[in-house]
């Protein structure tokens, strides 16, 4: 095998875990993705690792929402401290409380996205939030193998990581009836190499550690997307990081554009994200401290689901009133994409934040606008 036949790849290490010879490395490729490197002294042509690769075949079957709700915690302070409505929080505490262990992406030193194990309430607290980078998730899917010999366990991760899995277990004959899966509404995974760079970039300018770093602080609302720095004795917000990641630069070429997750075809057992329903009954139903849209496709979601329905309101949509555009497509590569990571390559990080995202005029004269009216207010309250 060569590395040049994962022609599309996610990163979800689903070759490198089955590799009986352990010929494949995870490494980090030059915009900061993990990607598969083959030993070719090592390799014996198996082909195992293609085969087992979810992303290039279709190895795990997949299936439709059995329904679509609006879900918030009831306990506002969990919801404040979750991304949306605080249902993955909730789920994850039935598992722990079951002795079962649960799998999720967590921030590490404020720079490295990574998928950990859990098994208590208190390690639980590092997976809320949303996390905008790829996830390093090397070793655990050999370590979910083991835990579902003797426990339950919650996987949570993007639609491709929770396929990735699915076809690691099927090739080795795992029983996966301890298996609970929950995938989100995925726009992308940018790369954790500019995040790390970001918040360096961001400490260099403040000069002092980030102490938190939050990639969508819900301080003002669930609504302002924003991501927040806290040092010692202040916090910042920032855009930036955001603008860059809804951009599309910043994601992988191989991956997120051609991704075959972005339907109502799910793989997992339940899907979660945000609700984003303009119908009025969904509107009313909002608020700003989040609302969780929530799909369970198989009985084993609605059976995980029913564990915590008495936590939270709930209000049942219809199909219709929760499209989104990563129910529908994947997300479009940028025309400048080539060039904006040439910049990155040839230029000081600083230059490529100063430069992208290429703003169009409308946005440059709007931003301008709010700016002067921002200066303007804090003049008029002194």
């Amino acid at each position: 095998m060569n590395v040049s036949d994962f022609t599309k790849c996610s990163g979800c290490t689903s070759c490198a875990s089955i590799c009986p010879k352990h010929a494949i490395e995870m490494k980090e490729n030059s915009k900061g993705f993990l990607r598969p490197f083959i030993n070719k002294e090592l390799c014996v042509d198996c082909g195992l690792c293609f085969k087992a690769c979810d992303f290039n075949g279709d190895n795990v079957d997949s299936n439709r929402p059995l329904a679509y709700v609006g879900m918030k915690n009831k306990d506002l302070e969990k919801r404040k401290k979750s991304a949306s409505g605080g249902i993955f929080y909730a789920l994850a505490e039935k598992i722990i409380e079951g002795n079962g262990t649960v799998y999720g992406a967590a921030l590490i030193d404020n720079r490295i996205v990574k998928h950990i194990r859990v098994t208590n309430i208190e390690e639980l607290n590092v997976l809320r939030k949303s996390k905008y980078a790829a996830s390093d998730m090397r070793n655990i899917f050999v370590e979910i193998k083991k835990d579902l010999a003797n426990k339950k366990v919650l996987f949570s991760g993007t639609p491709c990581q929770v396929a990735g899995l699915l076809s690691f277990l099927k090739f080795l004959n795992v029983d996966t009836s301890n298996l609970y899966t929950i995938d989100l509404i995925c726009h992308g995974t940018p790369s954790n190499k500019i995040w790390e760079e970001y918040v360096e970039y961001i400490e260099n300018k403040e000069k002092e550690k980030v102490k938190i770093a939050i990639f969508r602080d819900k301080t003002y609302g669930w609504k302002t997307h924003y991501e927040s720095f806290e040092f010692a004795n202040k916090k910042i917000k920032t855009d930036k990081f955001r603008e860059l990641f809804y951009s599309n630069l910043i994601l992988p070429d191989d991956g997120c554009f051609v991704c075959k997750y972005e339907s109502l075809d799910r793989r997992s057992d339940i899907t979660i994200g945000d609700l984003l329903g303009t119908q009025k009954e969904a509107e009313s139903f909002k608020d700003k401290f989040g609302v969780s849209l929530v799909m369970p496709l198989t009985q084993k979601g609605l059976t995980l689901l029913s564990l915590v329905k008495d936590d939270f309101d709930v209000i049942s949509l219809k199909e219709e009133e929760i499209m989104q555009p990563n129910l529908k497509a994947p997300v479009k590569k940028p025309l400048k994409y080539e060039k904006f990571w040439k910049d990155y390559d040839n230029k000081s990080f600083d230059k490529v934040l100063k430069k992208w995202p290429e703003r169009a005029m409308h946005k440059k004269i709007r931003e301008f606008k709010e700016r002067v009216q921002n200066k303007l207010k804090r003049v008029m309250h002194k």
